[in-house]
């Protein structure tokens, strides 16, 4: 809960300092939030209450509360301030989110095929690409396959991520699995 200090039915401090009501009040409450709103009010103090906060766009908005309350007819309320971004800020927020796609597609790599094991498959197809394909063995084949099922599902999720990237909007919760079946 924030206080101000109202004076004519203006706002001359907020936030009010609690330090200072103490000072001035002479009022022995343990903390001002248990203060009924008539003692603030003789002392020239009022409770702020938040108003609603609009449905915004991340994206394409920024909302902040006011600097000041104003009363609404009922109580004292510090307003939402909703601007649009510039298309400069909008793309930089794309540009943020396309690092958190590439991130979330790293991740969904390392985590079905980790460096270790990608960098041994690379180090056993090279020696396998030194035997002559008439000379491989069951084992070598098979070995083989599992390396091109590796590749194609690596390629797969590389190819979700260039889609999630393209998409307008982008989506704003790239790690959803949803996004990658």
């Amino acid at each position: 809960m924030k206080f101000a200090r109202i004076e004519n039915g203006n706002v001359t401090e907020f936030p009010a300092s609690e330090r200072e009501w103490r000072k001035a009040s002479n009022v022995s409450m343990r903390r001002w939030a248990d203060c009924p709103d008539e003692v603030l009010a003789s002392i020239g103090h009022v409770r702020v209450y938040e108003g609603s906060r609009p449905v915004t766009s991340d994206r394409a908005q920024t909302v902040r509360l006011a600097p000041n309350p104003a009363f609404n007819g009922v109580r004292w309320e510090q307003e939402w301030l909703v601007t649009d971004k510039t298309a400069e800020q909008v793309e930089a927020y794309d540009n943020r989110l396309r690092e958190r796609i590439k991130s979330a597609a790293e991740d969904r790599i390392y985590e079905a095929f980790p460096l270790h094991a990608q960098m041994n498959l690379v180090a056993e197809m090279l020696e396998l690409s030194e035997i002559p394909p008439a000379q491989r063995t069951g084992p070598q084949l098979k070995k083989i396959n599992q390396a091109r099922s590796a590749r194609a599902a690596i390629a797969a999720i590389r190819q979700r991520s260039d889609e999630l990237e393209a998409m307008d909007p982008i989506p704003e919760d790239p790690d959803d699995d949803r996004h990658w079946t």
